[in-house]
């Protein structure tokens, strides 16, 4: 288990030179080909995904003030404070506690039918695409922060809430404000108590060919659901989609080249 926990202690590090070009750089000034975004006067923030690693760049007046490196299967996190010249290594699982209940919602009617079509794979055959609604909600993560924590340790564990979905600066921004702070300097003005989950409004899809499913898949709209400990207020930010989102007409010739395969 040591040996584990070292091995990944070092390919973090690893990770982190990588991405950083070295951990203790000097002052980086921010590069316009930066996909980023304004979170308050003096701060900007970029989210970029690499599959399950994901790195938050926060710039303070636009100079580089700290990088996290999230680990989203482990939840393991990286800390490169720039200004403070220090690397801090944490683990998202520290700052957060499960919170019931939780439930995926099933509909009562089953699959509604939507649509009808051939493909030219072979236009004898028909395909019937069919759909049912639910709602999803995981498990909620209660959150506590102090004022003057780093903006992108946070993100970092709101990340961790969302599932699949990696949401973008200005959701990440808008999360922290439901949950009652304002960012000045790259850190929270205030103290934050409260809980996010991932909310999901999901479509399953189904084709029907000749009596047989050779084809199924989903689409979903995702919300971060957040409650204010400190208010007793509830909101859901949207932080984005996922799943099959294609037109009636392609998923029902996926579903004939399914059948046909």
């Amino acid at each position: 288990m040591k040996k584990f926990r070292l091995i990944s202690l070092l390919l973090a590090i690893v990770f982190s030179i990588i991405l950083t070009g070295g951990t203790y750089a000097s002052a980086k000034v921010l590069k316009e080909n930066i996909p980023y975004e304004s979170i308050s006067e003096d701060t900007k923030i970029s989210i970029q995904n690499y599959g399950v690693n994901c790195k938050i760049s926060v710039y303070v007046n636009d100079i580089l003030d700290h990088e996290v490196l999230l680990n989203r299967d482990t939840g393991e996190m990286t800390l490169n404070d720039f200004k403070a010249r220090n690397v801090q290594f944490l683990n998202v699982n520290d700052y957060l506690t499960d919170v019931q209940p939780y439930y995926e919602g099933e509909p009562t009617d089953g699959y509604y039918f939507i649509a009808s079509g051939t493909s030219y794979l072979d236009p004898n055959i028909m395909g019937l695409l069919y759909g049912k609604d639910r709602i999803s909600e995981n498990v909620g993560k209660r959150i506590n922060f102090s004022s003057g924590t780093k903006v992108g340790a946070v993100s970092g564990v709101i990340i961790s809430c969302l599932g699949l979905f990696v949401p973008g600066s200005g959701v990440i921004s808008t999360i922290i404000l439901a949950l009652g702070s304002s960012i000045v300097g790259g850190v929270l003005g205030s103290y934050i108590d409260g809980t996010v989950r991932l909310k999901e409004y999901v479509t399953d899809l189904k084709v029907k060919v000749k009596g047989t499913v050779p084809f199924t898949t989903y689409r979903s709209t995702g919300y971060a659901k957040t409650y204010n400990a400190l208010t007793d207020r509830v909101e859901e930010v949207y932080v984005g989609t996922a799943g099959n989102w294609n037109d009636n007409a392609t998923l029902i010739h996926q579903g004939i080249s399914a059948y046909l395969n």
